[in-house]
């Protein structure tokens, strides 16, 4: 049975303003968050995010209510008991001079040491293990001014897994990394919480991977905070009514944003596989309208010698042998283009 280890108790987070009250941006809220638990905290920018896990980390007073950490109030936690169960990763890059890798993930391990700061050999097991668990061992002589961006994250999360921490805090770790690297980082993640029984809190911008990726979701919208697993928060509509945007819409059967483009009629796409998905896509990018009986038919043939785009309209039957050649078609129906061939 999974464990709670952070809870919310109708917490009020926000900052103060010079000669007035303290300004509230979330809460109150009541939550938990759980051991071996990967949660996403997600909202449009200026939600309050960053003030929230702030305040979470025991960086930030609250405004109203309390934050427990394995029933201890965050705020009252001597500095060294805190930084033994609660780890923070930051979006600001880390100017680490010239430490490697290895000393930067040692780090970690300072509240467990003396005056001194000397490792003993478990620390030193627990380095190496940290850095195993997030691939980035053959890294460990490294200098970190050296490391691509996406290796400098992986160090950083190392250095506080090393803390060996009941909760640990991401803030924006992916801002700086392309798509390939964000979703190594969130596996990394997901996969670290379930292996170490580590509560992970990241709050993103990536809102699809971490629909595809998170155990539970932390949607903060208008100072609220609707939390479930992502399937639940996408069937209720809490998705559309958060990220609602001009422009743009939830598509709950791909869980993933698309324009909302409209004014090129309607077209009907006939066709299973891949090829015919992605026809779909097109069509709707471009800004037509999916309907089961539409002026224009686009019909995906695909045979051993390759794949063929049949398209009807008010032009006639013309076949295609590229789906570019098709989407101009569609958008100049007039007449079909010089490299169509007529079936009539």
């Amino acid at each position: 049975m999974q464990t709670h280890v952070l809870a919310l108790e109708h917490l009020g987070a926000g900052y103060a303003v010079p000669r007035q009250p303290a300004r509230r941006v979330v809460g109150p809220v009541d939550l938990t968050l759980r051991a071996g638990e990967l949660a996403c905290l997600l909202g449009p920018n200026g939600a309050g995010k960053s003030t929230l896990l702030r305040t979470l980390a025991g960086m930030q007073a609250p405004i109203e209510g309390m934050v427990r950490l394995r029933g201890e109030n965050v705020h009252t936690l001597a500095p060294r008991d805190l930084a033994r169960q609660l780890s923070v990763v930051l979006t600001e890059r880390v100017t680490a001079g010239l430490l490697t890798v290895y000393e930067l993930v040692a780090l970690g391990r300072h509240p467990y040491t003396d005056w001194t700061g000397r490792l003993r050999d478990t620390d030193h097991a627990i380095v190496e293990r940290a850095l195993r668990s997030v691939g980035a061992d053959t890294l460990a002589h490294r200098l970190v001014a050296e490391l691509s961006d996406g290796e400098r994250q992986k160090c950083m999360v190392a250095r506080a897994l090393a803390q060996e921490p009941s909760v640990m805090i991401l803030d924006e770790i992916t801002a700086f990394l392309d798509l390939p690297r964000r979703v190594e980082v969130m596996r990394t993640l997901a996969r670290l919480a379930h292996e170490h029984a580590c509560a992970i809190l990241l709050s993103t911008h990536d809102l699809e991977l971490a629909l595809h990726t998170a155990d539970t979701l932390w949607v903060l919208h208008e100072g609220r905070i609707l939390a479930g697993p992502p399937e639940a928060l996408v069937l209720d509509g809490t998705f559309e009514a958060a990220f609602a945007a001009d422009g743009l819409e939830f598509d709950r059967h791909r869980g993933a944003f698309r324009s909302r483009q409209r004014g090129h009629g309607q077209v009907t796409v006939f066709g299973d596989g891949l090829e015919a998905r992605w026809t779909r896509s097109a069509m709707e990018r471009l800004g037509f309208e999916l309907a089961p009986d539409a002026e224009h038919r686009v019909t995906v043939m695909v045979t051993g010698s390759g794949t063929a785009w049949q398209l009807g309209g008010r032009f006639g039957l013309a076949q295609f042998t590229s789906l570019d050649a098709c989407l101009s078609a569609l958008q100049r129906p007039a007449a079909p283009p010089d490299d169509a061939s007529s079936l009539l």
